[in-house]
């Protein structure tokens, strides 16, 4: 698989018919081609276009769709939420979103912004939504630096213990079907202010992930309401871990009542 890439400019976006002679042209010599755009996936231009994936910005270059989503810690579920759909408006039905923590733009890194804890969380979070998920030079050992500011080289120290949470999660992304598909679902879950669910599905007969993220340095009780198709899941008494291997007890009803420790990511299935 190989990467095109092109950044939107001042100019506009050129020939309207410039693009889509370009991929017929590129996929003609690699069928199997990528073509990624440096621009922002919430845009459905380039997505009409011919490309396949585009970076998740907002609508402005250089600032990534979740630049202001973990500064303030009440405010991370209904900011993220409103950042994975795009608000109201939602992604052209073809996009694939080229999805990052840290990467060239984005200043100093995410670690160095938010801490240990929020980083873990957030790198499940990355690894467990749908699209390309970008593990940018130096995030799986939680270097820190600012791109074109710090000329020294990285310190490959995993300090953090992150490279095997990383090699973990990305292992999962490709073990685990409902993981590298594109079909994903917010649900509800209490507190709405601590912790943010979704479910990952294929749509066929594998089984349903379920994904909780807690943003708080607490432990919090979570009550998730699933919807009716997915009651296999609310039924299962007791569902695992895939991140951590634990079995976790279900209190059942007509939601599930998950434990979650302080800053945590839990990726559950019915396979136990």
């Amino acid at each position: 698989m190989a990467f095109g890439s092109t950044r939107r400019g001042a100019s506009g976006r050129g020939s309207p018919t410039f693009w889509p002679r370009w991929r017929r042209e590129l996929k003609r010599i690699k069928p199997d081609l990528l073509l990624l755009t440096e621009a922002s996936a919430r845009d459905p231009y380039y997505f009409t276009e011919g490309f396949d994936a585009a970076y998740d910005w907002t609508d402005e270059l250089g600032h990534a769709a979740w630049e202001s989503v973990f500064t303030e810690p009440d405010c991370i579920t209904r900011r993220l939420h409103d950042a994975l759909l795009n608000g109201d408006t939602g992604y052209h039905p073809d996009a694939l979103l080229f999805r990052f923590l840290n990467n060239n733009d984005t200043a100093e890194r995410f670690i160095t912004r938010y801490g240990e804890g929020l980083t873990r969380v957030a790198t499940a979070l990355l690894l467990t939504l749908p699209g390309i998920p970008c593990v940018y030079l130096g995030d799986e050992v939680g270097a820190q630096f600012s791109p074109y500011v710090d000329a020294g080289p990285i310190t490959w120290d995993d300090d953090y213990n992150l490279l095997g949470y990383h090699k973990k999660l990305i292992a999962l992304r490709k073990d685990l079907p409902s993981l590298h598909s594109r079909e994903w679902e917010p649900i509800q879950v209490v507190p709405a202010e601590s912790v943010y669910g979704y479910l990952r599905f294929t749509g066929e007969s594998e089984e349903p992930v379920l994904v909780l993220l807690n943003w708080r340095d607490e432990t919090v009780g979570a009550e998730v309401h699933l919807p009716g198709r997915f009651g296999g899941l609310r039924h299962a008494g007791r569902l695992l871990d895939a991140l951590s291997g634990e079995q976790v007890m279900l209190k059942g009803g007509r939601s599930l009542r998950v434990p979650m420790p302080a800053y945590s990511a839990r990726i559950l299935t019915t396979e136990v």
